[in-house]
């Protein structure tokens, strides 16, 4: 949903690294962009488990989704102890379900559109699963949608997936590290498209707009129709709508505080 609002069209070179798996691997992308994750995952033709920062598992509705029905692994990372087990749900994910994991190796995103240092926490799990490393750089999404934008401008971006990553035994777990990151710089200065970061054309804008007027008449329908829905439901069980929503709310505090303790 936030993908087709936004806009954002996103091309893909390297998607045949992913088809061709054999084991499950983690994904490690370049982070400058609220739309890096959701573009890796529109391209990917694995499905990941994402693991994100815990604040965004903290948006109602949007979070629980992520965290009970599709599985992503929230990280609070400002506990290191709450951090530590979320790399081992990460890692059971991947040795008892079979899954690939994704998640950015910088932690944060880019103020600058750089490459930052990468964090060791990303490497403690690729040693835990001894699974190989499939690099991904997001171009154009930091010119869209850069930190302290509300929303991305409409444009082009373009998710390129490398060759597998993978590390040397003989090497330490921090040599591994300063490895993957040299290989991320020199792919990052490789050449893409001239379009690849520049704003959509008016078309394209104007192609955007109706997609979110359809989105929004979708979205009123969906209300209108609950509404009338839970109404006719409260009047059959004998509950007021007044109780109906202060039980709803009740509940969905409730879910906030579970997700908040257990992150």
């Amino acid at each position: 949903m936030m993908y087709l609002s936004s806009g954002v069209t996103a091309s893909v070179e390297g998607r045949t690294v992913l088809q061709h798996l054999k084991t499950p691997v983690i994904c490690m992308f370049s982070h400058s962009s609220n739309l890096d994750g959701i573009l890796v995952n529109k391209v990917s033709p694995v499905a990941f488990k994402f693991a994100a920062k815990k604040s965004l598992f903290m948006i109602p509705f949007l979070g629980w989704v992520a965290r009970w029905f599709l599985q992503f692994v929230a990280i609070d990372r400002s506990n290191r102890k709450s951090a530590v087990q979320s790399l081992r749900t990460l890692a059971q994910l991947v040795h008892v379900e079979g899954n690939s994991v994704c998640m950015s190796p910088e932690g944060t995103r880019s103020m600058n559109g750089l490459l930052q240092d990468f964090k060791k926490g990303p490497f403690y799990l690729r040693e835990e699963i001894d699974k190989n490393v499939v690099p991904a750089i997001v171009f154009g999404a930091y010119e869209l949608w850069s930190p302290g934008l509300f929303f991305a401008l409409p444009g082009k971006t373009l998710v390129r997936f490398l060759p597998e990553f993978v590390s040397d035994k003989a090497k330490s777990r921090e040599l591994n590290r300063l490895a993957l990151r040299k290989v991320f710089l020199e792919a990052s200065v490789q050449d893409v498209p001239d379009d690849i970061g520049t704003k959509a054309t008016c078309d394209a804008i104007l192609a955007n707009l109706l997609v979110i007027y359809m989105i929004w008449c979708v979205t009123i329908k969906f209300g209108v129709t609950s509404y009338v829905f839970v109404h006719a439901l409260c009047g059959a069980v004998g509950v007021s709508f007044s109780t109906f929503l202060w039980f709803a709310f009740l509940v969905g505090i409730a879910l906030e505080v579970i997700m908040f303790l257990t992150c």
